[in-house]
């Protein structure tokens, strides 16, 4: 898995973003798991752009 942390941002492969995510949102409720509820829908707390796109040439 190829992953790059920049300041506010996480760089990753397309294939693993949902992965990553997945990892995010978990920490976040281990970190915060005093003032939300377990059942909080993180989903959206994290913003998710495609930021280039790969051209492969013959």
């Amino acid at each position: 898995m190829f992953s790059l942390i920049i300041y506010d941002c996480i760089i990753t492969t397309n294939e693993n973003t949902d992965l990553v995510k997945t990892l995010l949102i978990k920490k976040v409720k281990e970190t915060y798991q005093s003032v939300l509820s377990k059942n909080s829908d993180l989903d959206k707390l994290f913003k998710v752009e495609k930021v280039s796109e790969i051209i492969t040439y013959n």
